[in-house]
């Protein structure tokens, strides 16, 4: 009987021994003051808020030009005494054009800016003598609109004035006033300081007058 009772008692005092012993071993999970929300942000990637990941300011911008001159230079009165045959003089008659043009410019705000820009274009002629192919060469400033349509996306309007030169490799190049436009839309990539966009442009030299109309996909880096 006293050996029972004396299992009993060494069974009561181990108890407790054992127990601390496990929780011990175990450890307990520190108490934290972090919310469930906080820590959810911290294992979810940072999203960059978009109207940040546009930058405005100082930019270049190329674009490339290709569309048709719509309308023929009238030469007759460059002529005479030329070593261009008489039947030259009643017209150009230009065809297919493409071109290059590089722009230089400041976000003055989040929606107008201001540029220089210059920039060459070849017009091929549709005729068979010596006045067949044009080049058009022009510097000036320009300026342009930027409307949100969404985060990333802008619908551009610009317009501009430069000086123009256009060459046909026979007679002495015309040079004058040149006026220049266009519409399209602009996309802010998800590639900081870049942009790309595609616009319909019209650039048209005063004396002698000509027209050209044509699509200009263009790529914007800015600082």
């Amino acid at each position: 009987m006293k050996t029972i009772q004396l299992a009993l008692v060494l069974s009561a005092i181990s108890l407790p021994v054992i127990a601390n012993a496990q929780s011990s071993t175990t450890g307990a999970t520190p108490p934290t003051n972090e919310s469930p929300s906080t820590v959810r942000e911290a294992r979810e990637p940072r999203q960059i808020d978009p109207e940040a990941a546009v930058v405005r300011g100082f930019y270049i911008e190329a674009k490339v030009n290709g569309g048709y001159m719509i309308t023929d230079a009238n030469v007759s009165s460059r002529a005479a005494g030329t070593v261009a045959p008489q039947a030259a003089g009643q017209s150009e008659k230009l065809g297919g054009a493409a071109g290059m043009q590089l722009n230089v410019g400041y976000d003055i705000t989040d929606h107008v800016a201001f540029e220089l820009l210059g920039g060459q274009l070849f017009a091929t002629g549709r005729r068979n003598d010596v006045v067949r192919d044009v080049g058009i060469a022009y510097g000036g400033i320009g300026a342009r609109v930027g409307l949100d349509l969404t985060d990333r996306l802008d619908l551009i309007l610009s317009v501009g004035a430069a000086y123009a030169g256009a060459r046909n490799g026979v007679e002495k190049a015309d040079t004058g006033l040149a006026i220049l436009g266009g519409a399209g839309i602009e996309y802010y990539v998800h590639v900081r300081h870049f942009s790309v966009g595609l616009q319909i442009s019209a650039i048209a030299p005063v004396d002698p007058s000509r027209v050209f109309v044509g699509l200009s996909p263009q790529i914007k880096y800015t600082f």
